[in-house]
């Protein structure tokens, strides 16, 4: 998965999302609805790749000038993405959670992927999707979207009991030993950008926003329920 850029989704969410789902992602996900499984409708925000980061606190609301400021957090910051590489999915998991942020997790049931699984980059179909998406950002009436109700620290964070299929990207470069602490993460590897971005957002708009534990990074693939 290659990431692309941060981007402020609707009702505020931030977001790291990637340049489109790869081969391999895009044959599951089809395969899971020619198997016509009575699964509910696939919702419209797994139908592009994105690692939600965190969203707005409880009460909070972003004014034109906020939004004015993340757009321009999330350029200055994507920029840093290119040198941290793409990031490894090594498997996908079927997850029964107790909140929808995953940070609370009844049940991972992990498959992994064969070695021979497609590292092919995503398709131009793919790549166009995610673009028309991230786009939306310098529209002049995406205000209204991005300071909508919900989705905000208790819709994530509250307790809700339901079943989705996800991945967990590798964040942090390949080359670096996976060890716990600020200061052991490569600042230019994925993880090292999100964390300079999340302290940028934090310190430009204080008080605002609460950050989904590292833990918990996931990308959705599709809910389940």
């Amino acid at each position: 998965m290659q990431p692309l850029c941060f981007f402020v989704s609707w009702q505020g969410v931030l977001t790291l999302a990637y340049r489109g789902f790869c081969p391999t992602l895009c044959a599951l996900k089809a395969n899971i609805e020619a198997l016509n499984l009575g699964l509910p409708k696939e919702n419209p925000g797994s139908k592009w790749p994105k690692t939600s980061l965190g969203c707005l606190k409880d009460n909070k609301r972003l004014t034109p000038d906020d939004l004015q400021k993340l757009n321009e957090i999330c350029r200055s910051c994507s920029m840093k993405l290119e040198d941290a590489g793409n990031t490894v999915v090594r498997a996908a998991a079927v997850v029964l959670y107790s909140c929808r942020s995953l940070e609370r997790v009844i049940s991972w049931h992990e498959v992994a992927f064969s070695a021979t699984a497609s590292k092919v980059g995503p398709s131009e179909e793919e790549i166009s999707r995610v673009q028309a998406v991230v786009a939306e950002a310098d529209a002049p009436d995406y205000w209204i979207s991005a300071s909508k109700d919900g989705n905000r620290e208790q819709h994530y964070r509250g307790g809700f009991i339901g079943a989705t299929l996800a991945c967990k990207p590798e964040l942090e470069d390949i080359n670096n030993p996976k060890v716990s602490g600020w200061d052991m993460v490569l600042p230019w590897s994925c993880l090292g950008v999100i964390r300079q971005f999340q302290k940028k957002v934090d310190a430009d708009l204080p008080g605002m926003y609460v950050w989904f534990s590292e833990e918990s990074l996931h990308m959705t693939l599709r809910a389940l329920t």
